[in-house]
């Protein structure tokens, strides 16, 4: 049988692979002629912007973006609310999904079919919503405020991802441990949650970049100048009338490379914890 899977694979690979290739040129092409021309002025970029030649390349644009939007600033934000919401999404969501196995009981289950369910609803259904709710409470324009709304939006992926990989840790450990004295808490920071890594890994990653690069989120729950997000910012660029194309691609490049960086850091936790969390409960 794996002799005739193994032959089946040597006949389709070459074909996945082409598709594979043909999707990252999709996905990379873009991406390269947009840094290219992130270097060349508003004036090259409309007559040339398919020509590879840096002939004329300069940082200017850079140095205006950092300065029109206050990068320092809007980075700052961008990582205070982003450690805050992955806190608090790992903390609950990973609790959650704790007792959801250990209980494992009817009730735990109908609520695990909820947070599977919460995640096909659409944010868009309630998001304008939020802002009347966060000022009874006091968190509009604030880091907190946001970081919860972020975080909301996270812990059902999130709780789905851990669950599915606690599930298939064997039982015989906690029990093993409860029988050795250990609480629950304890099984929970000393065992599962070291094991439980790699699925971290993953919704650092899936959340973090949601986190990052969203636009309705932090333009909802935050109107003060001072405490946006990078992403709202690079919309100075843009008007019904005319578009700094140079500025617009740079600040593209600046926004994204912090992400892309944490992606390459942890792609190897992300591959695995999506194949691990992933499991049907």
């Amino acid at each position: 049988m794996k002799q005739l899977r193994k032959k089946h694979w040597k006949k389709i690979r070459p074909f996945t692979h082409g598709i594979l290739l043909v999707y990252a040129a999709i996905v990379a092409v873009p991406i390269v002629f947009a840094f290219i021309n992130s270097f060349k002025t508003v004036k090259d970029i409309q007559q040339s912007f398919f020509s590879l030649n840096l002939g004329n390349a300069s940082l200017k644009a850079y140095e205006s973006v950092v300065s029109l939007i206050r990068f320092g600033e809007g980075l700052r934000n961008n990582i205070t609310i982003l450690v805050m919401s992955l806190l608090i999404t790992i903390a609950l969501g990973s609790l959650a999904a704790f007792a959801m196995v250990i209980v494992n009981n009817s009730l735990m289950k109908k609520i695990y079919f909820l947070m599977v369910l919460i995640i096909c609803v659409p944010i868009h259904a309630f998001v304008y919503q939020l802002l009347p709710i966060l000022k009874r409470l006091h968190l509009a324009n604030t880091y907190l405020g946001t970081s919860l709304v972020f975080s909301s939006l996270s812990l059902p992926i999130a709780i789905f991802l851990y669950t599915g990989f606690m599930r298939t840790i064997p039982r015989e450990i906690s029990e093993a441990a409860v029988i050795d004295g250990c609480s629950l808490w304890r099984i929970y920071l000393w065992i599962y949650m070291p094991i439980m890594s790699t699925v971290t890994g993953t919704v650092v990653i899936l959340r973090g970049t949601y986190i990052w690069n969203n636009l309705l989120i932090s333009m909802v729950t935050i109107t003060d100048a001072s405490k946006t997000m990078l992403i709202p910012r690079t919309y100075a660029f843009n008007s019904s009338t005319y578009t700094r194309w140079d500025l617009v691609l740079a600040s593209s490049m600046l926004v994204s490379a912090p992400v892309t960086i944490l992606y390459i850091l942890l792609q190897k936790s992300f591959i695995d914890g999506i194949t691990a969390g992933a499991v049907k409960g």
